[in-house]
């Protein structure tokens, strides 16, 4: 027996509409920057706090992270 994929892909969006909370704890139900701001805030809790080790985490500066929150 298969399962076909519209199945699969139709259980997974009906997971994810149900619950817009990922295995990390990061809410998926905003917008890409709501996205972004939350997965900064926790990478950045995740550091300690240390904006340096957060960017660096990200690959991206420090200027640019705080861009980003400040964006949202």
């Amino acid at each position: 027996n298969y399962v076909k994929m519209e199945i699969v892909r139709s259980v997974l969006k009906s997971q994810i509409s149900q619950n817009p909370v990922s295995s990390l704890g990061l809410r998926l139900d905003g917008t890409l920057d709501d996205i972004v701001s939350n997965v900064i805030k926790e990478v950045l809790a995740q550091e300690g706090m240390n904006q340096s080790k957060a960017a660096k985490r990200l690959g991206i500066s420090r200027s640019t992270m705080w861009r980003k929150l400040r964006e949202h």
